[in-house]
């Protein structure tokens, strides 16, 4: 296909919707009880195909990878051209069944990985570009037109686009005999997401433009304020380096403006009393927020002409199954509190709506108290709207990871906490896990800081997660390390704090104070004393994991039944099998042992050989593919998201049947 729309800042569906988009040619085979046949073609300007297009008449599965894309182009172009209607329900995609078994989602990634016969040919990168995105223009021509690079001018070159091509179905038909078709459940699932992606949400276009130049306009601001703070030295926010430079020939010691360092830069700022450089940071927090409010330009990049926003949801993108959001990004849109904040984005929403500009759109919110930065970042969720003659319903499961976890090793006295909660008896459960961990009365403890506390605790350490993962809970929550430690401390019991401080010599230390670390790690202590069973099942997991790997072929079952696992006979997949009978796919496990060399309370040395599982996967903390570690609190995460997201599928897929779109 071509067109004049960018398909990765505008997606599939808003790319297939333009009126400059056509097909220049396509590749097929049918495959029928028979086998599979032949590749046949298409070009612009031969007639209709009509294998092609009876067989998608006759509700035949149309299998492609990225199918999505396939989806689009023949719902918004071929239909156009007399070709019939596409399904979303005869789709099949290879990419999609890719993910579910944790292999890279390009063609050229799975392809590899599983080594199939025809590869994706790499000459097709520099032929796309060619073929499918206009030309510049010469000086003879009218600047402001549309131009191509025209098959009929190119016939060789053609060629080759059209052997590319032929040679993707190849490479797809491989890839569709090597991978297991989805199940039944899963097809259902995957065919849902399609309805949902084409029919897309609608986005208030009109105020996303006001809030854009009202970005741009705070912005410019913000880089003039930087500027005059620091002399000249540092003219834009996002002159890094200039900062970083600056603020170190003031003499405060800079190597990163991370978000977990910038707290020590200002503390530094605070002790020499340098309030430029203070402010100067202060504005660098400011401006690099305008990245992420990037959105509301992406939104309007992809936004259909009827104002609805397609395709931003990628199906199994995370190895649990659960959704990616992509272009828009409709995952991370800024966290708001409804008291708190609910005024402030009325306030914004008035003035964006009222302003006869963005100067006085920015004036008039600084004239009000607010800080633009910050009060247009709280309004991206205000910017999704309801279809005409509808309403929008928003709905969440609480704490839902919470149970899962509860419920999968039996943690009973948290089941029935939950229970009890849920009918308005018991005690809110953040409160409930401060009590359990500092052995402190419930009701003694209000919304202040030991609930926030508590908060931090069920949220970040119910997967093997220690001083570190509560710091990072901290800092999304607005939490300073020192006033943790603050409150921890008088509270805790003489052996706790002992224990707990044992441990400081050969841990992390993460820059923190033995006092204000060994708060930290009462805290972690405390919730793991108080979740025995699920502590537990964190080196159940491990330990049945291991044991699938080292002996190929038995399933191995854990919680009575709820989950099982096992490795294939070849080792080629290691599969973990859901309450919901959907399995997990780990990528060619294998063990590694490593020795180690461990002292005993006597001090005498002793060696001791520690296995563990390895496959190949998506590194998250690399951004690459390679060898990742498994070990118990990976896994419990795994299964209890994988758990939580069959939940939000069922649950979505029973709203659509019961008439809630």
């Amino acid at each position: 296909t071509r067109s004049a729309v960018p398909i990765k800042t505008a997606g599939s569906v808003r790319y297939a919707m333009d009126p400059t988009t056509e097909v220049l040619l396509a590749r097929w085979c049918v495959e029928d009880e028979w086998g599979r046949g032949p590749v046949n073609g298409w070009r612009r300007g031969d007639p209709p195909p009509v294998e092609l297009i009876s067989a998608v008449a006759s509700g035949a599965t149309v299998c492609a990878h990225n199918a999505l894309f396939e989806l689009a182009i023949w719902t918004y172009v071929c239909e156009r051209m007399g070709w019939g209607k596409l399904s979303p329900h005869q789709m099949d995609c290879t990419m999609a069944r890719a993910h579910i078994m944790s292999l890279l989602g390009s063609l050229d990634g799975v392809t590899t990985l599983m080594r199939v016969k025809h590869k994706k040919n790499p000459a097709g990168k520099a032929l796309i570009q060619f073929f499918c995105v206009p030309r510049k223009p010469t000086k003879a021509e009218d600047p402001n037109k549309i131009y191509w690079h025209e098959p009929e001018d190119y016939p060789d070159k053609f060629n080759e686009f059209d052997v590319y091509c032929g040679d993707d179905v190849e490479a797809e038909c491989d890839v569709d005999t090597t991978l297991p078709q989805m199940s039944d459940s899963e097809r259902d699932i995957y065919h849902f997401d399609l309805v949902v992606n084409m029919r897309g949400f609608r986005l208030d276009t009109q105020l996303m433009r006001r809030a854009d130049a009202f970005l741009d306009e705070a912005k410019r601001r913000v880089d003039i304020e930087i500027d005059r703070v620091t002399e000249g030295a540092v003219p834009k926010t996002t002159q890094v380096q200039r900062l970083k430079d600056w603020l170190n020939s003031r003499g405060i010691p800079v190597t990163s403006l991370g978000k977990g360092e910038v707290e020590d830069i200002l503390a530094h700022a605070r002790l020499f009393e340098d309030g430029p450089a203070e402010e100067a940071v202060g504005l660098r927090r400011l401006g690099a927020k305008a990245t992420s409010l990037a959105k509301y330009g992406a939104g309007l990049r992809c936004v259909g002409f009827d104002e609805r926003a397609r395709g931003l949801l990628t199906y199994h993108k995370a190895s649990t199954g659960r959704w990616a959001g992509s272009l828009y990004q409709p995952h991370n849109l800024e966290r708001i509190d409804p008291d708190e904040d609910g005024p402030l984005v009325e306030q914004m929403l008035t003035i964006l709506r009222d302003a006869g500009s963005p100067k006085d759109a920015v004036d008039w919110c600084e004239l009000v108290g607010l800080v633009p930065m910050k009060a247009i970042g709280k309004c991206t969720r205000a910017m999704i709207v309801a279809g005409d003659g509808n309403e929008l319903i928003g709905c969440d499961y609480s704490n839902v990871e919470g149970r899962g976890s509860a419920w999968l090793p039996g943690e009973q006295w948290k089941i029935e906490a939950f229970r009890a909660y849920d009918a308005g008896t018991g005690p809110d459960l953040y409160k409930l896990a401060y009590s359990k961990s500092f052995g402190e009365p419930v009701e003694s403890i209000g919304k202040g800081p030991k609930r926030q506390i508590g908060k931090v605790q069920e949220l970040f350490l119910g997967y093997q997660g220690a001083v570190g993962a509560f710091l990072n809970g901290a800092a999304n929550y607005g939490f300073k390390p020192d006033a943790i430690a603050a409150v921890v401390k008088p509270a805790a019991t003489v052996e706790g704090w002992e224990a707990a401080a044992a441990k400081y010599e050969r841990s992390a230390k993460f820059g923190l104070s033995p006092d204000t670390w060994t708060s930290l790690r009462y805290i972690v202590d405390g919730w793991r004393a108080g979740h025995l069973r699920i502590v537990q099942g964190w080196w159940d997991v491990q330990d049945a994991v291991i044991e699938a790997v080292a002996h190929p072929g038995e399933m191995i079952t854990l919680f009575n039944g709820r989950v099982r696992i096992y490795c294939a006979r070849n080792q080629s997949f290691l599969y973990i099998y859901l309450p919901s009978g959907r399995p997990l796919s780990y990528f060619r496990p294998r063990i590694k042992e490593t020795k180690e060399e461990l002292t005993d309370a006597y001090g005498d040395s002793y060696e001791r050989t520690r296995r563990q599982v390895i496959v190949e996967g998506w590194d998250s903390r690399r951004n690459a593919w390679g060898d990742v570690s498994l070990y118990g609190g990976l896994e419990w995460e795994n299964i209890v998201q994988a758990l939580c997201r069959d939940l939000l599928a069922h649950g979505m897929m029973a709203c659509e049947r019961a008439g809630y779109p």
